[in-house]
């Protein structure tokens, strides 16, 4: 029976599904998987990917553990993956002796906030293996999804966005909220600060989508905040733009 969790990013599916349908960004994500190489469909053996002419989705693989007393054990098997269908993927693991598997998979849906996504992981153990890894790795279909998988997608997935700075200049507010009106075709997120202010702003090729200002100790958000920061009196600013190459990204605000 396999182990689930739900979590949901303020990121588009697109994005997500390029991530997680990458087999080296997931062995890398499971922290137990290592990719030695790939199946060639040409020659019918595993090569280093450098020498691969036509490359499979399957991989000769270890599979890396420890016992309780910190001893590492290497398993070796073949890692496939993934399998790719609509709002699906997985993935599946199996060792050489037949006494191991691990089968993984991302149900993905698209919500007004982001993604939801449907972490599912079964580890399957065969009688005969020793007792005090049974012991251990009882529950480490548990281990894989909550110590590894959902720490990436709650902190490190957003990492993945290659953030350019296209603008960085300290001027007057006025000046700056002129610049407002005048954003790039492009995705991006938008900062205006100073002393007494701090203004965040997202936006996509038809504008703003999405605002938060902090200022004289409260908090506005969305068309409010744009509403409030036109009020404030004229006052020198650093006014930073980025742009965010994720034509999906979803961002809201409470």
């Amino acid at each position: 029976m396999q182990y689930t969790e739900e979590v949901t990013v303020p990121i588009g599916k697109t994005y997500i599904t390029t991530v997680l349908s990458n087999p080296y960004y997931i062995s890398g994500i499971l922290g137990h998987v290592t990719l030695l190489k790939v199946y060639d469909k040409v020659k019918n053996n595993y090569f280093p990917p450098s020498e691969v002419k036509e490359a499979d989705n399957k991989f000769l693989s270890a599979l890396v553990l420890q016992d309780e007393k910190g001893k590492v054990i290497v398993y070796q098997g073949e890692f496939i993956g993934p399998n790719v269908l609509p709002n699906y993927i997985e993935y599946y693991l199996k060792t050489d002796d037949e006494k191991i598997e691990i089968k993984l998979n991302f149900q993905l849906k698209e919500r007004t906030d982001g993604t939801k996504i449907n972490i599912g992981c079964e580890f399957i153990q065969r009688k005969g293996f020793f007792d005090f890894f049974s012991k251990n790795y009882g529950k480490f279909d548990e281990h894989l999804v909550k110590g590894h998988i959902i720490p990436f997608i709650n902190s490190s997935l957003t990492k993945f966005i290659v953030m350019r700075k296209i603008y960085d200049e300290t001027l007057e507010l006025n000046e700056a909220l002129i610049k407002l009106r005048e954003l790039p075709k492009t995705t991006g997120v938008i900062m205006i600060k100073s002393d007494s202010l701090d203004f965040t702003g997202y936006f996509n090729y038809n504008g703003m989508i999405g605002s938060e200002l902090k200022y004289n100790n409260k908090l506005y958000n969305n068309a409010e905040a744009l509403a409030e920061l036109f009020k404030v009196r004229n006052e020198k600013v650093k006014m930073v733009i980025y742009e965010v190459p994720i034509h999906d990204i979803r961002l809201t605000f409470s």
